[in-house]
């Protein structure tokens, strides 16, 4: 399946938008909860299902906004496989992690940005 571009005001892209909206809300409810200490990680670490959850809300939030900006690609690189969302998503979560070494509840380790990716 080759993904197109879309038409900002097409259905499909008005349907990823509300799934980017709910899941927006589902990952910072997650954040929320992380950097208060009330996320329950240490059972996660031991099985390295922290790096699949990265993985899948990471991965879902760039397919959400990629979808959410009509699947764009990136201008400057020229290429239909490099979605603008992603390069977005991929950079702000590059931000965040360097973020979690400020908090106290967090860890920041280049495992969990590779899972990301």
């Amino acid at each position: 399946m080759t993904l197109r571009p879309g038409t900002p005001s097409s259905p499909a892209v008005r349907r990823y938008r509300i799934a980017l909206a709910a899941h927006l809300a589902l990952v910072a409810a997650i954040s929320a909860l992380a950097y208060s200490g009330r996320l329950p990680l240490p059972s996660l670490g031991a099985s390295h299902l922290d790096l699949v959850g990265h993985a899948v809300l990471i991965g879902t939030l760039a397919l959400l906004v990629d979808g959410s900006l009509g699947f764009t690609p990136l201008p400057l690189v020229g290429s239909r496989w490099v979605g603008l969302g992603a390069v977005i998503v991929l950079a702000l979560a590059g931000a965040e992690e360097l973020l979690q070494a400020l908090s106290p509840h967090r860890s920041s380790s280049p495992s969990d940005f590779l899972a990301d990716v």
